[in-house]
């Protein structure tokens, strides 16, 4: 069998815990196409109490999803995960602006730990109020290559696309590495 992690990481309120709870509520019923030119990763475990929810992508392939709870500027909440971290989703609250500091926070100190492939999700990108992703890209200082997808975390749909999104780049960064 081979197992997949992906960490969802993001400042307070950014809707890590409703991410994975969308998640948890239609599993069975969640098919995500397997990445093909990953390698399989062994199983960590996890001491800390995280949101968790598995995927079931056939008998074969599991993909579980963590929800980094505690203090992610401490290494040890992260590095020991690092071996088996595919990749990882960074959650903005675009209505949110105070939250630009400590997501670029987050930001960098999860590149200082791991080369694992990411995408930043602009969750609540329903509301009106909510900051344009243009806006949202030139604040974070993402380069055109990281994928800044919206994400309405109540929405299977939304979250959906982001786990495709941080698939397809995971994909296309392996696929870069090996030429």
């Amino acid at each position: 069998m081979q197992l997949y992690n992906i960490v969802v990481t993001g400042a307070h309120a950014a809707g890590k815990s409703q991410f994975i709870q969308t998640l948890q509520k239609v599993e069975d019923s969640l098919v995500i196409p397997q990445p093909s030119s990953v390698t399989s990763f062994e199983r960590q475990r996890i001491e800390a109490p995280l949101d968790h929810t598995s995927i079931f992508i056939d008998s074969d392939v599991i993909v579980d999803i963590f929800n980094l709870d505690g203090d992610p500027f401490d290494p040890s909440s992260f590095a020991e995960r690092e071996i088996s971290c595919l990749g990882y989703v960074v959650l903005f609250n675009s209505c949110r602006p105070v939250h630009f500091a400590e997501t670029l926070r987050l930001l960098h100190r999860f590149t200082m730990l791991t080369n694992a492939p990411f995408i930043v999700a602009a969750t609540q990108q329903d509301d009106p109020a909510a900051i344009p992703l243009s806006y949202i890209r030139q604040r974070l200082n993402l380069s055109e290559q990281i994928p800044l997808v919206p994400c309405v975390t109540t929405n299977l749909e939304s979250v959906k696309q982001v786990l495709l999104s941080l698939l397809d780049h995971i994909e296309h960064q392996t696929y870069e590495a090996l030429l």
